[in-house]
């Protein structure tokens, strides 16, 4: 049991130590794991860039006129003069 609690004290310890809770600690020695969190995050936060765009206009178009010449021949039927 005593296992279990002293596991589960570090683990917590170790989270506090990393998420930097008490940053007047780090003041007083180079700490590993300040120095790799430090190293690995930016101290500004990430702005996304913003363009102004248009919005979309709606492209009405007339539709295709084709006129289509039908040769068509029948069976018996007369020749073409």
């Amino acid at each position: 049991m005593l296992t279990v609690v002293l596991a589960l004290w570090f683990n917590v310890a170790v989270i506090d130590h990393q998420l930097d809770l008490h940053p007047e600690h780090h003041l007083q020695h180079d700490c590993q794991l300040f120095a790799n969190a430090a190293n690995g995050l930016k101290t500004a936060q990430l702005t996304l860039p913003c363009w102004r765009q248009t919005p979309p206009q709606a492209l009405i178009e007339r539709p295709i006129q084709r006129t289509q010449l039908l040769l068509s021949y029948f069976a018996r039927s007369p020749p073409a003069a």
